[in-house]
């Protein structure tokens, strides 16, 4: 039975827990916890809005509490045990909320085609046991589609190195995707972008389910029929003008 509950934005009911009888009629209830890494510097950057999106829908399918971790908030303490090589008790605390999660939401904001430098020094600074074996899902923002190979040529073997288990899917996401503010799922736009986080918070919670011993929950197999359509993927990037043979010539003459 569920420990608790609260709305989501996706118009679902997110628990909290559950709990269990045994034959004695003894109760035992277990919290699952699920961090989302926000990289942005606010609780209101993109990045922001999409690790707590894909935080929530992850949840869900979890059963879990969802922490939202912000690195903006503590950034100064980052920069110090970067300088100093003292941590201090506040991201110890992050580092054991880490450790004690049963999966990871990690969205990084991409500057100049890398992550942020607050995403990666925090990464850096992260025990390296605490991610191993560890479900991860990726995720990244941008102001263009020209960054979205940084999921794949970055995040990825960071975290491949650090030796987390990843989901398949990683989403990268511009203000477009949303199809209006972030946070938001308007319109065509909107609605792909919402079935790529579903889809991928359904693949985290297979992996949780894997790394736990536990038979698989199906969420992949109840997932919408929209997934193979082939557009539940980023919108692919238009060609240059005057389509292949002009891109041939302007980079390697006639």
């Amino acid at each position: 039975m569920p420990v608790g509950s609260r709305s989501t934005p996706f118009g679902r009911q997110l628990h909290l827990g559950f709990c269990t009888g045994d034959v004695a009629g003894r109760v035992a209830c277990i919290m699952t916890t699920l961090v989302a890494i926000s990289g942005g510097l606010s609780q209101h950057s993109e990045a922001a809005h999409l690790a707590r999106a894909l935080g929530e829908r992850a949840a869900h399918y979890l059963d879990a509490e969802l922490h939202l971790l912000s690195l903006g908030a503590t950034a100064e303490a980052t920069a110090r045990a970067l300088a100093t090589g003292q941590t201090s008790a506040e991201l110890e605390e992050q580092f054991d909320a880490l450790d004690a999660a049963a999966a990871i939401v990690a969205v990084a904001p991409i500057y100049n085609a890398q992550p942020s430098g607050i995403f990666t020094t925090f990464m850096d600074l992260v025990p390296k046991e605490t991610l191993q074996g560890k479900p991860v899902g990726l995720g990244a923002t941008g102001g263009s589609l020209r960054h979205a190979l940084v999921l794949e040529s970055a995040l990825r073997p960071m975290f491949t190195f650090l030796r987390a288990s990843l989901a398949t899917t990683a989403i990268y996401a511009t203000r477009a995707d949303w199809g209006g503010e972030p946070g938001a799922f308007v319109g065509r736009a909107g609605h792909r972008l919402e079935l790529r986080i579903d889809r991928e918070a359904r693949e985290l919670a297979e992996l949780v389910a894997v790394t736990q011993g536990r038979a698989s929950g199906g969420w992949l197999a109840g997932a919408p029929e929209e997934y193979l359509e082939g557009e539940d993927y980023a919108a692919p990037v238009p060609p240059a003008a005057g389509g292949a043979e002009a891109a041939r010539r302007k980079l390697f003459g006639a």
